[in-house]
């Protein structure tokens, strides 16, 4: 569901693969540079790839058909 709401507003920008692209940079920014709860730095690091994976499949630019 959150796929296709990013889908459905990168229609709607005037270059829709440079809407995904930028906002995937933003959000990888984000898993990154986001305070977390205290943890085990192992965890946290589980944490941030298990979020920049998930952010990677959400926001892959899409060849034309």
């Amino acid at each position: 569901m959150l796929k296709t709401l990013f889908e459905i507003i990168a229609t709607m920008a005037d270059d829709p693969d440079q809407y995904r692209s930028d906002m995937r940079t933003k959000l990888l920014e984000l898993a990154d540079t986001m305070p977390l709860a205290p943890m085990p730095a192992a965890r946290e690091n589980k944490v941030r790839g298990f979020v920049k994976e998930t952010v990677g499949n959400l926001l892959i630019n899409q060849l034309p058909n």
